[in-house]
Parts: C-alpha cells; structure tokens; sequence
C-alpha cells in the first residue's frame, strides 16, 4: 500500500488534501459517513450517536468480517496493524459468531442437563 500511496508529507495519512498538503480531518470523514447512513435509511442519527459508529468503525468491521477467511499476516498488512494483539482489540464478536455459540450450547450442553434432571 505504501508504495502506491503518492502522499507527499510525512505523516503517512490515508486521505489527504492535494491543497497545500494538508490533511483531511477524521472528523470530517465521521460526519460525512454518519450523515449517508441516515440519508440512506441504514440506520437513525440517535442510534449513531449511540453505538458511537464512526467512520473509523468500518476498519473495525473489516477487520472482524476478514479475520478467519484471510491469512492473518495478509489482514494485518492490509488493515495496516502491526500485531495480532492489535488485530485482536478491532474484533467483534460478529452475530453469526454468536449464534454459533447459542447453538453449540443447545447442542452440548443443554442435552447434559436434561439427562441429569431425568
């Protein structure tokens, strides 16, 4: 990525301003992002600011949706995290991965305490 990248400063900024060479500010981004998701019916304003969805928190999701189906030092390269304990912090329990879990436990457990009360 880096060597595709033609940012001229040095602070290595994904989004950049080719005015003067100044940066494009996070908070810009956040804003803008959270305003489509409200144009678009993705989600209400309240429920935004509630969860604090940023647009930072699409590396989050990238992160958790590719880890498992991608070799871990490809993602790691490509979200830009230079450990598996920082790719760990920017995964979430997905809801598929819960479901599992709910599953595994009506398929495992919940037959152990129905043989035991019987």
């Amino acid at each position: 990525l880096s060597i595709s990248n033609p940012n001229p400063n040095a602070y290595h900024l994904v989004f950049w301003s080719k005015r003067g060479g100044r940066f494009v500010s996070s908070h810009y981004f956040s804003e803008r992002f959270q305003q489509e998701l409200v144009r678009s019916k993705v989600l209400e304003m309240e429920e935004i600011k509630e969860r604090n969805i940023t647009f930072h928190s699409l590396r989050h999701m990238a992160n958790t949706l590719l880890r498992g189906s991608v070799d871990e030092h490809v993602l790691r390269m490509t979200i830009g995290h230079s450990s598996e304990q920082l790719s760990d912090l920017y995964t979430h329990l997905s809801q598929r991965g819960l479901k599992s879990v709910v599953l595994a436990q009506q398929n495992n457990i919940l037959p152990l305490l129905d043989e035991d009360t019987v």
